[in-house]
């Protein structure tokens, strides 16, 4: 029965903790039994506490203390004290606003500031370098969407002797979200190839909250002479309400300087198949690869219960299961994001989430990922430009699974994909980010797809990952998984690649787990023909790469 590689010094630490647990949870641990992946039955293990995560209170820093130290803005009350000019320091512009509207997060303001007032929420983005007709077009192309939008105004005006396209829709209110801001107002200004974008949101119509217009028209560009700041989100280490594997794993694997261990997307086992070219490839290596990724569609009705036995076989078979949660193919009709906070998906979360708590084992649950890429339908490009609706369905399926008790075993991963598509500052991976409460582990996701398609180049790995690496590491202080990665063969020299990563890799410490993407994608111009071969053994040769690399890592710990 397979377990899980660990040296001495990490069994023992695991050990130590579980003996911990044991002593301050012995009535829990009475009636379960801990295990590993390959064991038998469905023990949950202890929880640790009866309290609903979803009701442990956390602070998200707004950094607005720092915000100030760097001298990020500042508030200069006017004559009367019925309004303030809110300077932004860091970008170099200034607007009036009402006294009654506070700045609430400067956490990412290397990327957004934001201000609030009881009904009123305002976003403003600068956007430096750009073609400003290519970024207002493409922005808004949700909007054409008009199952899910209203457009109610479309106008080009002068605002302070500049250009300002003004745009303004509405969509109806969302039952999931008890203070729905779902009418919309997008101000953008143009100086040059500087597009400063204010993003009003409302849960009022405008003429009843307050309008925009004074806002917008009081804008004036200032000396920037501050700087911007970006708080770092922080996990909260081991959960209080995890059960012990959960905790055990946790401790044994992400935390602190555990080492790099090896995952595989492999159709077959991913459509439960059965096991049989996965254990080819890996007697080939000579490895068992410890982690697999399992895709399943969210849809109304409950289907994934095809998903979750292999989530099961592949514990008994020795793996841990990277579940990612994700929308349909090619889906028609209103927005998927607002269906899910309409409680129209609700059938299928709680039930797959009751299927992971009976379950009891550690699950990686990857939800919704590569958010920040407009070929999502859960993008903020198809949602109102609003990042926050992301959020807002992050955290309602987040508070499903703990009212059914499946955050006891479930780890989240939250996995921005590695470029932003469109590469604007409101399409920012940081604008998606859900709060430390919700997130144990950051993934990270980049491709070297290639270049079957004109578009398309050979990128090398450190190509890929010093930059991701270096940002993600920058702003966040979690565990890291590559969640899916790979080489295609058109291009360059697979296999170099191949070796030039095993070099490299080691060097990001802070990644945990790497996942390789044995599959490929086929032409969307050519019929029968295979685009981007990313498969383990194509060529061959690349599995004699990883078995030389897996062999030198087992003497290395030994």
């Amino acid at each position: 029965m397979h377990r899980p590689k660990t040296d001495l010094s990490r069994l023992l630490t695991c050990l130590a903790l579980c003996i911990i647990i044991v002593i301050c949870d012995i009535p829990d641990m009475i009636s379960s039994a801990g295990s590993t992946p390959g064991s038998a039955g469905k023990s949950t293990g202890s929880r640790a506490a009866a309290t609903n995560p979803r009701d442990i209170e956390y602070n998200q820093p707004d950094g607005l203390a720092e915000a100030k130290d760097f001298r990020t803005y500042r508030m200069d009350e006017l004559e009367g004290g019925k309004e303030y000019r809110f300077y932004n320091m860091a970008e170099g512009y200034s607007i009036v606003v009402p006294a009654d509207m506070k700045v609430t997060d400067m956490s990412n303001s290397e990327v957004v500031s934001v201000l609030e007032d009881e009904h009123r929420r305002l976003e403003i983005y600068v956007e430096r370098n750009t073609y400003p007709r290519g970024y207002v077009a493409y922005g808004y192309r949700c909007l054409d969407d008009k199952e899910s939008h209203d457009w109610t105004h479309n106008v080009t005006l002068k605002i302070s002797g500049r250009t300002a396209y003004i745009r303004q829709w509405e969509r109806p209110k969302l039952k999931g979200i008890s203070d729905d801001h779902n009418y919309y107002a997008a101000i953008d200004i143009i100086d040059g190839n500087d597009v400063y974008d204010f993003f009003f949101t409302s849960d009022q119509p405008f003429w009843k909250s307050g309008y925009y217009h004074d806002i917008v028209n009081s804008f004036k560009k200032t000396e920037a002479d501050g700087k911007g700041v970006t708080i770092k989100g922080k996990p909260a280490g081991i959960q209080s309400y995890w059960n012990d594997e959960t905790r055990a794993l946790y401790s044994t694997y992400l935390d602190g300087e555990s080492g790099l261990e090896w995952g595989m997307y492999n159709p077959s086992a991913n459509y439960g198949y059965g096991y049989d070219d996965l254990k080819q490839k890996e007697k080939v290596m000579n490895h068992h690869f410890d982690y697999l990724l399992v895709y399943s569609s969210i849809t109304p009705d409950y289907n994934s219960a095809k998903s979750m036995d292999i989530v099961r076989k592949n514990y008994d078979d020795g793996r841990y299961s990277e579940l990612t949660l994700q929308s349909p193919l090619n889906m028609t009709g209103r927005n998927m994001m607002y269906e899910i906070l309409d409680g129209n998906y609700d059938k299928f979360l709680i039930s797959i989430a009751k299927d992971i708590a009976d379950f009891g084992h550690p699950v990686f649950v990857r939800l919704f990922n590569e958010m920040n890429g407009d070929w999502c339908n859960y993008s903020a490009y198809h949602t109102s430009r609003d990042t926050m609706i992301y959020k807002k369905v992050y955290r309602y399926i987040w508070n499903v699974f703990a009212d059914q008790g499946a955050c006891a075993n479930t780890l989240w991963i939250w996995n921005p994909n590695g470029g932003s598509f469109p590469d604007y500052t409101w399409n920012d991976q940081r604008c998606y980010y859900p709060g430390d409460k919700y997130v144990d582990i950051v993934g990270i996701t980049a491709y070297n797809t290639g270049n079957y398609y004109k578009d398309e180049k050979w990128t090398e790995f450190t190509e890929k990952y010093d930059p991701i690496y270096r940002e993600i590491t920058a702003e966040y202080s979690h565990p890291i998984f590559i969640t899916e990665f790979s080489c295609a063969v058109r291009g360059g020299d697979k296999l170099a690649w191949i070796n030039t990563m095993f070099e490299e890799i080691q060097k990001y410490k802070k990644i945990k787990v790497a996942i390789w993407w044995d599959g490929c994608d086929m032409s969307a111009t050519e019929k029968d023909v295979v685009s981007r071969d990313y498969r383990i053994d194509s060529p061959v040769e690349c599995m004699d790469a990883f078995k030389a690399y897996f062999e030198k890592y087992a003497s290395e710990k030994d």
